[in-house]
């Protein structure tokens, strides 16, 4: 048992450096903010029903929002792993990282209101030139592996980028044409904007599916090949 602890340690080493010193560095950059703004630490490291005291479903959908776009994440990342040695699969690969990635972004900005918030209080840009930047990201993304989303279902795709922007209009339209008050509104801003990171989380989890399955059956075929030669 011990001998077997000791080997498993050795083995996973690196993988252990990797897991927990960004996550000790990111545990003394909270105690370092807590220090240099005078913040109570417990207001960095509670749930916020917790610390203001609120029912803990207030902010539900939202919430809701952040786990969807964290599989959507886990998916193209794991499916970009899962095809690393995998050369024919170059540009799939790309294409899953990199949704990987602008997803992180999307889901960072949602869950620390960045554009809404963060922005604009430190840097003074405003939310309407975050978000055509934000925008302009997402169409150099598409246009960039327009071949690939073409060979796609990318339907699921398009009612993602749908609701997304029926998400933006709704709260445009409130900011900006304030004397037009849609009722409950943010049941409209909210549920399109979720509606659009389902068919988001949708169209990767679909996609990285059919890929891995295509990658799998193509190396039992390469590998049934080999057996026979031999």
């Amino acid at each position: 048992m011990i001998s077997r602890l000791v080997g498993q340690f050795k083995m996973l080493f690196p993988d252990l450096i990797k897991l927990y010193i960004p996550s000790l560095l990111l545990l003394v950059s909270i105690a370092l903010a807590s220090l240099i703004t005078d913040t109570r630490i417990s207001n960095f490291t509670r749930d916020p029903a917790a610390i203001f005291k609120a029912n803990p479903l207030f902010g539900f959908l939202s919430n809701t929002g952040v786990i969807v776009w964290t599989l959507t994440i886990g998916i193209t990342f794991f499916s970009t792993t899962l095809l690393s040695k995998e050369k024919k699969e170059g540009t799939h690969r790309s294409f899953l990282f990199y949704g990987g990635m602008f997803t992180a972004l999307l889901l960072i900005d949602d869950l620390f209101m960045l554009h809404d918030r963060i922005i604009p209080y430190f840097f003074g840009v405003k939310e309407n030139i975050t978000l055509p930047i934000y925008a302009l990201i997402a169409l150099v993304y598409v246009i960039k592996f327009r071949t690939l989303i073409l060979e796609t279902d990318f339907l699921l795709l398009l009612i993602a980028f749908i609701f997304f922007g029926c998400s933006i209009v709704v709260d445009l339209s409130q900011e900006y044409a304030s004397h037009i008050h849609i009722y409950g509104h943010h049941i409209f801003e909210d549920g399109f904007k979720f509606l659009g990171i389902v068919g988001w989380f949708g169209y990767f989890f679909r996609t990285c599916f059919l890929t891995i399955a295509r990658y799998r059956h193509h190396a039992s075929h390469h590998n049934e090949f080999k057996e026979k030669s031999v």
